[in-house]
C-alpha cells in the first residue's frame, strides 16, 4: 500500500465543465431567442416592397419629362432613367411577383415597350403614355395609392 498519493488539481475539471455549461447555455439562449423573434408581417413586407420601388416610379415620372426635348444628351437622360427604373424594379421583382404575378409581368412588358420606343426615337406622347401606364400597374401591383 502506497501512502504516497498525487495531488490532483479539481479545479480544472470545474473549470472545463463551467465552459462547456456555458456554450450550452449560450447556444440554447440563441435557439430560443431565434424561434421567438417576430416574423415580418405581410404589411411590413409590402411596406418593403413599396419602399423599394419609389426609384422605379421617380424615374418613370422623368423618363417623359427628359424625352421631350429634342438635345440628343437630354434624350439619352430619358434612357438612363429608364434604366435606373428597369434596375429598382429588377430588384423589386420577386416580391412584386409574389403580390401580382400577371401584373408584374405587364409591368415587365411595359418597360421593354418603353425601352424600345426609346431606342426607336418614338413619338414623346407615347413615351409619356407608356411611362405613366408602367407607373400605374407597378403601383397597382405594390398596393400603393395612385397619385
Amino acid at each position: 500500500m502506497s501512502l504516497y498519493r498525487e495531488a490532483r488539481s479539481c479545479s480544472g475539471r470545474w473549470a472545463a465543465a463551467a465552459v462547456g455549461a456555458l456554450v450550452v447555455g449560450i447556444g440554447a439562449g440563441a435557439a430560443v431567442g431565434l424561434a421567438l423573434a417576430p416574423e415580418p408581417s405581410l404589411a411590413d413586407a409590402v411596406g418593403d416592397v413599396q419602399e423599394d420601388i419609389r426609384p422605379a416610379l421617380d424615374a418613370l415620372e422623368l423618363v417623359p419629362i427628359h424625352y421631350e426635348s429634342a438635345e440628343p444628351a437630354t434624350r439619352r437622360a430619358a434612357r438612363d432613367q429608364l434604366a435606373r427604373a428597369r434596375d429598382a424594379f429588377d430588384g423589386a421583382e420577386p416580391n412584386l411577383r409574389v403580390l401580382d404575378p400577371a401584373g408584374t409581368a405587364a409591368v415587365r412588358r411595359d418597360l421593354g415597350a418603353l425601352g424600345r420606343l426609346l431606342q426607336a426615337s418614338g413619338d414623346a406622347a407615347e413615351v409619356e403614355r407608356l411611362s405613366r401606364r408602367a407607373a400605374l400597374r407597378l403601383r397597382a401591383v405594390a398596393r400603393l395609392m395612385p397619385q
